[in-house]
């Protein structure tokens, strides 16, 4: 059975249309998704300040299930690990279940690793307690989390944060600190009684 040219040609051509048709119609369909999220993440941003969020995380870096962009809110106090009990859970390589306690502080964060687990700031060296701050990276395991605060000081200030470094004892952490961890401890605590 053939068809003939003149039965061919409309049916090619309706073809012809019918994709037409059909891909201006997917990306109609897109364009309104896209509307839509952002109407509902600009409502979401709008609510934050109301359920105590204090900024967020956004994962710059990871591998295994941390995916890049993820943004997780971040309270005034929360635990971040890889275990579902955690307040921001990221799954990634070298990270513990339970893997440091972070704290609002005047000008950023205080992040207290926990369970001998280690934490640094934009790819620094590791250590067992950090302060960040906003725009600053934290490093935990194989994860780069670039932190976000929402009411952060202009980047020109030089205000510190009175704050004293010490070792953050945790129940079942049965590892020291080394000399070096608590020299430098003892260290940033003269400079800071000597501003």
């Amino acid at each position: 059975m053939s068809l003939s040219p003149e039965i061919y040609e409309i049916v090619s051509l309706a073809a012809r249309y019918w994709f037409a048709a059909l891909g201006a119609l997917i990306i109609w369909r897109a364009w309104r998704c896209i509307v839509s999220d952002n109407r509902h993440a600009k409502i979401l941003r709008d609510w934050t300040p109301q359920t105590g969020a204090i900024g967020e995380l956004l994962i710059t870096q990871g591998s295994g299930g941390a995916r890049r962009g993820t943004r997780f809110s971040l309270l005034k106090e929360c635990l971040i690990g890889s275990g579902r009990a955690c307040d921001i859970a990221v799954k990634s390589p070298g990270v513990m279940k339970r893997h440091a306690m972070m704290e609002l502080r005047e000008g950023g964060l205080l992040v207290s690793a926990m369970h001998g687990a280690r934490v640094g700031i934009n790819g620094a060296e590791l250590s067992r307690q950090v302060f960040i701050k906003d725009g600053e990276t934290l490093n935990l395991g194989g994860a780069g989390l670039r932190l976000t605060l929402y009411d952060a000081p202009p980047p020109d200030t030089d205000t510190q944060p009175d704050m004293v470094y010490e070792d953050y004892d945790d129940a079942g952490d049965d590892q020291p600190l080394t000399p070096q961890e608590q020299a430098f401890l003892d260290q940033m605590n003269a400079s800071r009684h000597t501003e």
